[in-house]
């Protein structure tokens, strides 16, 4: 089989990486490899294209920004100062590594705060770089921004609770086949437009996972 992402160098139809290996594999008298595009690089595609209907970015690079990310990163370490801490820990410290588990946190902390109505306390960590080839860096600005700037919270709130509680479901999810992925996040994505049909069915998302 072939694993990579979905960036068009590896996938596109007439010279993308894997068609070029699936004609020099059959050319050698083999059979063609199976392509299964990688997870998360799937998922970062629908958290872009749900980031991008929900906060009408900018799609021209290089502004591809949202209009809340400037502030937070430029006045970060002041918004920090200056947030009243909560007191209560997050007792589920899961997340990989690194970045993501700073995302996981995150994710928790606004859970939290969904069902309280006051934050518990958040472990903050440095900003992450802003690549675009890994959407998830603007998941971890846009839950900060909720966080530490209130008068976002509005324009936010929506977004933050599709990263936290229905896209992390499936970003943070073992790597196990699961049938009932495509159909359960096919239904959370009903009220976007763009994400179900470009992401979902073109991309695949039900052979992504490691088979059983």
């Amino acid at each position: 089989m072939i694993i990579a992402d979905t960036t068009s160098v590896n996938t596109g139809k007439r010279s993308g990486v894997v068609v070029s290996l699936k004609k020099m594999f059959s050319e050698k008298g083999f059979s063609q490899p199976q392509f299964i595009s990688c997870q998360h690089h799937v998922l970062d595609r629908i958290l872009r294209l749900v980031m991008d209907e929900e906060l009408g970015g900018a799609t021209t690079s290089p502004n591809i920004e949202y209009p809340f990310v400037f502030e937070l990163l430029k006045n970060y370490d002041e918004l920090k100062a200056r947030f009243a801490n909560g007191t209560e820990e997050i007792i589920d410290k899961s997340g990989w590594r690194d970045d993501m588990k700073f995302l996981y946190h995150l994710t928790r902390v606004f859970r939290f705060f969904e069902e309280k109505g006051h934050f518990p306390c958040v472990n903050f960590q440095q900003t992450p770089n802003i690549s675009n080839a890994r959407w998830n860096s603007r998941a971890i600005l846009a839950l900060l921004a909720f966080i530490l700037m209130p008068t976002t919270r509005t324009s936010l709130e929506k977004i933050c609770r599709f990263i936290s509680c229905d896209w992390a479901d499936y970003w943070f999810t073992d790597q196990m086949y699961n049938e009932n992925d495509f159909k359960n996040l096919s239904e959370r994505l009903k009220p976007y437009r763009k994400a179900p049909g470009k992401s979902l069915e073109t991309r695949a998302i039900h052979t992504q996972y490691t088979a059983k």
